[in-house]
């Protein structure tokens, strides 16, 4: 018996999205989501938390989002 042609394959090469930027409307926009109940939620550890949380004061304080 012949062998069926095999089925042609879409392509799976998947295109760059373009890169996302925020407007600085956005980006000051930031500053209203609350890093306790949002980034911090899973990390158990009170000293590695109170660690993250000091260093996104900095961070904050550093790029000026009040």
């Amino acid at each position: 018996m012949d062998k069926p042609a095999p089925t042609p394959r879409a392509s799976t090469t998947l295109q760059p999205s373009p890169p996302r930027r925020l407007t600085a409307a956005q980006f000051q926009g930031l500053a209203q989501v609350p890093p306790e109940l949002e980034w911090f939620a899973n990390i158990d550890n009170p000293r590695t938390r109170a660690a993250y949380q000091q260093d996104l004061k900095e961070f904050i304080r550093f790029v000026g989002i009040e």
